[in-house]
């Protein structure tokens, strides 16, 4: 799931998170191909659920939530 979150410098920044086993050149390599080197994710997580809405949709605000509390310790992958 890609996600934007806040970013001091940027205003928000494109995240991923996953729950397969996956790492970021991986998802950055599939996704490359389709949105552009600018639009792919810099940092990617694994989370052991995605959250979902009563309605059955990803809930992404709670995914960003979760994305800020774990900080800068979250990270499972980073590109500078």
């Amino acid at each position: 799931v890609l996600l934007a979150v806040p970013d001091d410098r940027w205003g928000s920044r494109i995240v991923a998170v996953t729950t397969s086993g996956l790492g970021l050149n991986e998802v950055r390599g599939r996704l490359e191909r389709v949105l552009g080197t600018a639009a792919t994710p810099k940092e990617l997580r694994q989370i052991p659920a995605v959250a979902y809405t009563s309605m059955g949709k990803i809930d992404r605000p709670a995914l960003v939530r979760a994305w800020q509390r774990e900080g800068e310790h979250g990270d499972v992958g980073a590109v500078g």
